[in-house]
């Protein structure tokens, strides 16, 4: 299961620029914009699981990171 960490223990690892290599860099905002129903969620919620385990996403380096998903729109759409 997952399990809550005191923000005293979250460390932040500056040593690189990217967070993911060619896509998204760590001192920038992606934004994500589509038609409803072309897989704007199920693409970012593959990226942000991709970076909080660290692992390559779409053929790309990940540096592994602490992720902030915010489902503003529908609270649901990741239940499915």
């Amino acid at each position: 299961g997952l399990q809550a960490l005191p923000l005293a223990e979250i460390s932040l690892d500056i040593t690189s620029r990217s967070v993911v290599k060619s896509i998204l860099s760590r001192d920038s905002l992606a934004i994500v914009v589509g038609p409803p129903g072309s897989g704007k969620t199920f693409l970012v919620a593959d990226l942000a699981l991709s970076v909080s385990a660290g692992l390559a996403w779409r053929d790309h380096r990940v540096h592994r990171g602490s992720v902030l998903y915010l489902a503003a729109e529908n609270p649901r759409s990741l239940q499915n």
